[in-house]
């Protein structure tokens, strides 16, 4: 298997993998994620329309908008992937 591949979460775990996008021609972005188990079973997925400040700060609000809703559906033991590392 690829390091670059999705690969289960440990046992207990949930997986959030999450990113955000920037529109070019305008000043909107989206962010979105989703949420699977030990499993690899689909647990919940999210997407939101946002105004656009800079990169940083939509990487920022996508990873916070994914623990947001893990903690809320009960979800403690959570494993975060994304494709900014600084903000990791």
């Amino acid at each position: 298997m690829s390091l670059n591949s999705w690969q289960k979460p440990t046992i207990g775990c949930t997986k959030i993998n999450v990113d955000g996008s920037l529109s070019r021609c305008g000043s909107r972005a989206a962010i979105g994620g989703v949420a699977r188990g030990p499993s690899s079973d689909w647990l919940f997925g999210f997407k939101v329309s946002v105004s656009f400040i800079d990169i940083f700060q939509i990487e920022a609000k996508v990873v916070f908008e994914g623990l947001r809703l893990a903690w809320n559906k009960g979800f403690r033991q959570v494993e975060l992937e994304s494709d900014n590392a600084l903000l990791i």
